[in-house]
C-alpha cells in the first residue's frame, strides 16, 4: 500500500506541474504490438515454477503532449493479454491468459530533437477475463480467482521514425499479487510485461 499511495502522490504532482505549463503538441492515435509476460513468484507446495515468457499482443489509442521544451506526458487506453507458461520436461504442462483492459499514465522527457522519449509512469489494469490451459485439457475460465484491478510500473522508450509513425518498447513491472486466492501461501506471483510495438500519431 506503501508504494501504491507514493505513486498516486508522485502521479498528482505532476499533474499539478503540468497545469503549470503550456501545452505546446497534442497528438491522439492507435498503438498495437506483441507483448511477452511472465509471473515471477508463482509456487506450488513451496517450489518457483519454471516460468516461461507467454505469448500475446496488446492494442489501443494514445493520446499525448508536449509541455514547455522537453516535457512530455501520454495517457493509454488499451486491451493488452499478459500471463504465464509453466514448462514440465521439454513441454509446455500449464499457460494462463490474462486479458486486461488498462491505462498507463506516463511522463518523461524529449530528445534526439524530440524524435525519441523516455516516460516512466503507473499503469491502472482491469481484469477482462483470465483462463487457464493445462495439458491436452480445454481452456477453462478462472477469472474468479484473479485479483481485478492491477497496478504497474512502466517504463517506456519510444522513437519517431517520421512525424506520424514510431516505435517503441515498454517494460511494466507489476506491483500487487496477480492472484485473489492462493493455494500456495509463498505464491506472491505478479505480472510482468515486456511489449514492442508501434503507433501512429494524429496532431490535433
Amino acid at each position: 500500500m506503501k508504494r501504491i499511495r507514493a505513486i498516486i502522490l508522485a502521479v498528482a504532482a505532476m499533474l499539478a506541474l503540468s497545469m503549470n505549463l503550456q501545452a505546446q503538441t497534442w497528438h491522439f492515435g492507435p498503438k498495437a504490438g506483441y507483448a511477452a509476460s511472465w509471473m515471477p513468484g508463482t509456487t506450488i507446495n513451496g517450489d518457483e515454477q519454471s516460468i516461461l515468457p507467454h505469448s500475446s499482443f496488446y492494442g489501443g489509442f494514445l493520446i499525448d503532449c508536449y509541455f514547455g521544451e522537453m516535457f512530455y506526458a501520454e495517457a493509454d487506453i488499451m486491451y493488452a493479454g499478459k500471463g504465464h507458461s509453466d514448462k514440465g520436461g521439454i513441454d509446455i504442462q500449464f499457460s494462463r491468459q490474462l486479458n486486461y483492459l488498462q491505462m498507463p499514465l506516463l511522463f518523461g522527457v524529449s530528445f534526439a530533437d524530440d524524435q525519441a522519449t523516455v516516460a516512466i509512469g503507473p499503469e491502472f489494469g482491469w481484469l477482462i477475463s483470465s483462463t487457464v490451459k493445462t495439458m491436452d485439457l480445454p481452456k477453462f475460465n478462472n477469472t474468479e480467482s484473479c485479483n481485478r484491478f492491477n497496478i504497474a510500473l512502466g517504463l517506456q522508450l519510444e522513437y519517431m521514425i517520421s512525424d506520424e509513425f514510431g516505435v517503441d518498447l515498454k517494460f511494466d513491472w507489476g506491483l500487487n499479487r496477480t492472484k485473489k486466492y492462493y493455494i500456495d501461501v509463498d505464491d506472491k506471483g505478479r505480472n510482468l510485461s515486456l511489449q514492442v510495438g508501434v503507433c501512429y500519431k494524429f496532431e490535433l
